[in-house]
């Protein structure tokens, strides 16, 4: 039986919608619907944070909320701790999507647009419904269009530009959210930190992104796909999927001391100063388990179609190809990194608790760089061995 990829894009919409109703509707102290209803009354106080001075009232508005649930959220331990839980799971999450957005193999109906989207619902809703409601439909998509295709389309590198423009709007976001850490949450230095930061997906990541997708190539055909690999040398197309590998990797590091610093922000929180939970920090922490279903179904999605390793696809029904055999093999002989922690799905689940959900993600998907490396060699010799060819 042909596993649907449908089922798990109603099964993220069904839980994306049952955080927002823990979130909103059963928040433990109320503040937060409290808070909305005040800033959204047709006549109220003008505050410093009405940047427009009422000229645009539903952005004055939103700021009206934003501003004191980060406050809260961010003044204490528990608010900082549950942040960085969030934060462990979003890293190596965010850092992925925006490499595949960017990949000229991705075929997806948002393409790079889906990550800015992503990043735009987290400031209404938070991340975790974001993900679910925003990320996993062109996500499922993606997968299914890729491992449904019947273009026998070789594996591309992405271009440079495209990869440290994806860098350099990771590094950036993640430098608004630091930036408010340094300054106390009363004061105006906080304030405008705090701005930036919910200004970053229009001002940082889409300008970014759309800037390195200008210098990537999306052939439409296999004779285009093999021209442009053509024009890279065959140290290029391994280093191309090794810098990517790397830092997917690098990423999933990072995650875990994160992952490590929330938990240790929420214990001493809880104990030492006995500190509990704001509305600010049960949202995030709902935040926190959408992203980690998210990061779930991703896996589960992954695994029954582009990394399935079954002789029959599970999503499609389609035999595996000669090729992807043959990867399965090359890479057991021969891993660059560990394949037992990367794709066992009991170790994973260990590597979960132990080092994080983003980490334990961000390693799995480092294997998938790993294996589109192999596979865009072969085709590289593939490629090059078609050119050179003499006619008889």
């Amino acid at each position: 039986m042909i596993f649907r990829l449908e089922a798990l894009r109603l099964l993220g919409t069904a839980f994306g919608g049952a955080v927002l109703e823990r979130t909103f509707f059963s928040a433990p102290k109320g503040s937060l619907r409290t808070l909305v209803s005040s800033c959204r009354l047709p006549v109220r106080q003008a505050l410093v944070t009405d940047v427009t001075q009422g000229q645009f009232k539903l952005l004055d508005d939103f700021f009206c909320i934003a501003l004191p649930f980060w406050r809260e959220l961010q003044g204490d331990r528990v608010g900082l701790g549950a942040s960085c839980l969030l934060l462990s799971a979003l890293l190596p999450t965010m850092v992925h999507l925006t490499y595949t957005s960017m990949s000229p193999n991705t075929r997806s109906s948002l393409g790079v647009m889906m990550p800015i989207f992503v990043a735009l619902a987290s400031q209404f809703v938070g991340y975790g419904p974001s993900l679910l409601f925003v990320g996993l439909p062109p996500y499922l998509q993606a997968l299914y269009a890729q491992a449904s295709s019947e273009k026998v389309m070789p594996t591309l590198p992405t271009p440079a530009p495209g990869i440290y423009a994806c860098n350099l709007a990771l590094i950036g976001s993640f430098a608004t959210w630091l930036l408010q850490q340094f300054f106390d949450v009363q004061s105006r230095q906080w304030t405008w930190a705090n701005l930036a930061f919910q200004a970053y997906p229009l001002a940082i990541l889409a300008p970014l992104l759309l800037l390195g997708a200008r210098e990537v190539p999306r052939p439409s055909s296999e004779g285009d796909a093999r021209l442009e690999l053509a024009s890279y040398g065959a140290a290029e197309v391994s280093y191309c999927f090794e810098r990517t590998w790397a830092y997917k990797r690098q990423s999933a590091l990072v995650s875990t001391f994160v992952y490590w610093y929330g938990i240790n922000r929420l214990y001493r929180g809880w104990t030492a100063d006995g500190a509990r939970l704001t509305d600010a920090s049960h949202l995030t922490l709902w935040s926190f388990a959408g992203t980690v279903v998210f990061l779930l179904l991703a896996r589960l999605a992954e695994q029954t179609s582009t990394r399935s390793t079954a002789p029959v696809q599970p999503t499609t029904g389609k035999v595996r190809s000669e090729m992807e055999r043959e990867c399965d093999a090359a890479l057991a002989r021969a891993p660059a990194g560990s394949p037992t922690l990367e794709t066992n799905a009991l170790v994973q689940s260990l590597a979960a608790l132990l080092l994080g959900p983003g980490a334990a993600m961000g390693l799995w998907w480092a294997h998938g760089e790993e294996r589109a490396g192999w596979m865009a060699r072969r085709s590289w010799r593939e490629t090059a061995a078609i050119s050179t060819k003499k006619p008889e």
